[in-house]
């Protein structure tokens, strides 16, 4: 089967070294210069079945409306926004239910404890390096009425199969020492032992030169232009002048996929929401973290990316406005 996957991020070209694998002819469009530039290129760089539970938890309403308008906030929503997330912001809202909430952050583990088991064993087998972690993380909080529910939502991940371990603040800074000069600050956290760390970008490329090894076709600098139909069948993309034949075609362009599947006449309901990180070197420190850190209050991870750090955290809802604002 030909098969077109437009997009060579992590998720595009993860499902092209299978589809290739599963023996189908495989081309991937992708309109930035090489893989992993777009939404896997400077991200939170952590694998976590420990941070299944959606965003939209029971009372989110009321922490939309407590941090609106405030720069500093872990989830801002910007006023511009509103209009184009009314019909998904419903479907928000009401999936923030708490029965709704638990059955979602139940599947949402099980599929990311499958995702990182088969990120071990393509890693592994592949023999991929991408400044990897030595394996776990730490979450914690500054306030005890935080960490209680902490740990309410560490047992229902646990029910499956997410292993966790209780510590306070002296553990924690058993487990990463660098956690010392906060320790006052610290109410208690959890060590996930099984989440698991490493630079997107890097796994991307190196996925993608494997990938290309065994016949895949990367096509960059190349965005989609068009479809062409038959009927409910999609039988080639446009890139320009360029036509390239399929029998089947993934979207995977990450918040570019509600657009492209809108000229098909299909609602997905993705809408894109801006991180924002920092990645510095950490060469001259010798006591950086080792493991990925997790400060719940404000949303922000300190992940080590062999010798360097990326701070990462924010969630800004402002359509597809990429520029940054400045801090």
């Amino acid at each position: 089967m030909r098969v077109v996957v437009i997009g060579a991020g992590l998720m595009g070209v993860c499902t092209a070294y299978f589809l290739t694998e599963d023996g189908h002819d495989v081309t991937v469009l992708e309109r930035e210069k090489e893989a992993g530039l777009g939404t896997s290129y400077a991200n939170g760089s952590i694998l976590t079945p420990s941070m299944a539970d959606p965003w939209n938890e029971p009372g989110v309403e009321r922490m939309l409306l407590k941090y609106l308008g405030k720069e500093d906030s872990p989830l801002l929503l910007r006023p511009k926004a509103i209009p184009s997330l009314m019909w998904w912001g419903l479907k928000f809202l009401r999936n923030s239910a708490p029965d709704r909430f638990e059955r979602a952050t139940r599947a949402n583990a099980k599929l990311s404890t499958y995702s990182v088991d088969v990120h071990h064993d393509i890693t592994n087998r592949l023999g991929l390096k991408f400044d990897q972690g030595p394996g776990g993380d730490i979450k914690f909080t500054r306030d005890q009425k935080a960490f209680e529910l902490l740990q309410a939502k560490s047992k229902i991940l646990s029910d499956v199969g997410v292993a966790y371990e209780l510590l306070d603040a002296d553990g924690l800074v058993g487990k990463e020492p660098a956690l010392a000069s906060i320790r006052n600050q610290m109410a208690g956290g959890i060590f996930f032992p099984d989440d698991a760390s490493g630079d997107a970008r890097l796994f991307t490329k190196a996925l993608a030169a494997e990938a290309e090894k065994r016949g895949v076709k990367f096509v960059y600098n190349s965005s989609v232009s068009g479809f062409v139909r038959n009927g409910d069948n999609v039988t080639a993309i446009q890139v320009g002048t360029e036509t390239y034949a399929a029998d089947a075609v993934v979207l995977a362009s990450g918040t570019w996929t509600e657009i492209l599947a809108r000229r098909l006449g299909i609602r997905v309901s993705i809408k894109p929401v801006k991180g924002y990180s920092i990645t510095v070197s950490a060469r001259e420190w010798t006591a950086r973290p080792r493991l990925p850190v997790i400060d719940d209050t404000y949303h922000a991870v300190v992940a080590p990316l062999g010798e360097r750090l990326r701070v990462a955290g924010t969630a800004e809802f402002t359509g597809f406005d990429a520029m940054l604002t400045p801090s």
